[in-house]
C-alpha cells in the first residue's frame, strides 16, 4: 500500500481557509513546496471549493431555512404521504410471487423540495466542523508509523522524484543521558568551582540536586531501551554524577508531569536538541510558562512553544524529513498538547 505523507487533511483545510498562524502557515508553505502529495491535495480541494461556489450553493443568508419552516415542511411531506390513497394488489394465487415497489409521487417531491432547502443548511454546518480535531488519524499516519518509512520512499510512493539530502538523518532520536549532549550542558553545573560558589550563595534546602536514586525507581533502564517510546524521565536524568542547575531543576520538574516524552538531537555534534512533551488539559500551556521564565537566565538559546496534535507532524518534518516516523513508532495518544523545547536554536 502506498504511504502517503503524514500532514493531516484537516491542517490543509486550515491553510486555504487562512487561520492558520503565522508560523505554522510559513512551515506548511515550506513542506508543500517540497511535497508532490500536498500539492496534489491542495489542487484537489480548491478545484472542489469552486464548484460549490459556482453551484450557488454557497453558505449566503437568503438561502437558509429558519428551524420552524423545516418543521413545517416535514409535517406537509408526512401529511401528503399520509393523504395518499394505498391500494393492495390482489394475492397472486401459487407459484413465485413478485414483490411490487412502489413510489408515492408527492411524497417523493415533497422529499426532493425538503432536500434542495435543507442543503445549504447541511453545507454551513459541515464548514463549521470541518476545522475540527477529527476522531481517528488518517490513515497514512498509522502506515508511516507501522513502517518507519523514510520521506524519500514516501516521496517515491506518490510519484514524487527522490533528493539525495532527504536519505541522510539530520537528527536522530536520542536513548541516553542528557549530560552527554553538548547543548543540553546549559541545565548542568559546569565544574566544581562553580558548585562551591553556588553552595555558598544558596541554602542548603535550595542546593539544586536531584535524588537519581528516586528517579530509577519510576522507571530502571534495563532493557527495551531500543524503542523511544520506553525512555521516561528517570532514563534520561539517571546516570549521571553531575548536578543540575536552577534550571535544570525547573525542567526536571515540568518534565515528570509529562504524559508522553522525545528527546532528538543533532547527528554530528548534538550542538542543538530538542524535547517533546505531552501534557493533557491546561497543564501545558502552565508549563510553558513556567519554562519560559526560568530559562531568561539560560545562556544557551532557548525556544519553547506549543504546538497542537495536528501541527506535530509538520513541524517534526520541518526540522528533518522523515523525523515524525523515527521519534513515534506507534500512533502518539489522541488529545494532548505538545511542548517544543529547543536548545541551541
Amino acid at each position: 500500500m502506498a504511504i502517503k505523507c503524514p500532514i493531516d487533511d484537516a491542517l490543509l483545510v486550515d491553510y486555504l481557509d487562512d487561520s492558520l498562524s503565522l508560523q505554522a502557515r510559513t512551515d506548511l508553505d515550506e513542506h508543500i513546496s517540497r511535497c508532490p502529495h500536498c500539492q496534489a491535495r491542495i489542487t484537489a480541494q480548491r478545484q472542489w471549493l469552486a464548484l460549490v461556489e459556482q453551484s450557488g450553493l454557497a453558505d449566503t443568508g437568503s438561502r437558509m431555512l429558519d428551524p420552524s419552516t423545516l418543521l413545517r415542511l416535514q409535517e406537509q411531506v408526512k401529511r401528503e404521504i399520509a393523504a395518499e390513497p394505498q391500494t393492495v394488489n390482489p394475492p397472486v394465487r401459487g407459484g413465485w410471487r413478485r414483490p411490487v415497489f412502489w413510489l408515492q409521487a408527492a411524497g417523493v417531491a415533497a422529499a426532493v423540495v425538503l432536500l434542495v432547502f435543507t442543503f445549504p443548511l447541511l453545507l454551513e454546518t459541515w464548514q463549521r466542523s470541518r476545522g475540527a480535531v477529527p476522531a481517528s488519524r488518517i490513515e497514512s499516519l498509522d502506515e508511516l508509523a507501522i513502517t518507519g518509512a523514510t520521506t524519500e520512499a514516501m516521496y517515491a510512493a506518490v510519484g514524487g522524484e527522490s533528493d539525495d539530502r532527504l536519505s541522510v538523518n539530520d537528527w536522530e532520536v536520542y536513548k541516553g543521558s542528557l549530560v552527554d549532549i553538548p547543548a543540553m550542558s546549559c541545565f548542568f553545573l559546569k565544574s566544581e568551582t562553580e558548585e562551591i560558589t553556588v553552595a555558598t550563595t544558596m541554602t542548603s534546602g535550595d542546593l539544586p540536586t536531584y535524588d537519581s536514586g528516586a528517579l530509577d525507581e519510576e522507571k530502571p533502564v534495563t532493557e527495551a531501551l531500543n524503542k523511544a517510546s520506553d525512555m521516561t524521565v528517570a532514563n534520561y536524568f539517571a546516570s549521571s554524577s553531575r548536578q543540575l542547575n536552577q534550571q535544570g531543576q525547573e525542567l526536571l520538574s515540568v518534565l515528570r508531569d509529562a504524559h508522553s516524552l522525545r528527546i532528538v538531537a543533532r547527528t554530528e555534534q548534538r550542538d542543538q536538541a530538542a524535547i517533546i512533551a505531552a501534557f493533557s488539559g491546561e497543564t501545558g500551556e502552565r508549563n510553558a510558562s513556567i519554562l519560559r521564565e526560568s530559562m531568561r537566565a539560560c545562556q544557551t538559546p532557548v525556544k519553547i512553544e506549543i504546538i497542537s496534535q495536528d501541527e506535530l507532524p509538520l513541524r517534526l518534518e520541518q526540522l528533518d524529513p522523515g523525523l515524525y516516523s523515527r521519534v513515534f513508532c506507534e500512533k502518539p495518544e489522541e488529545g494532548m498538547d505538545w511542548i517544543l523545547i529547543m536548545i541551541g536554536a
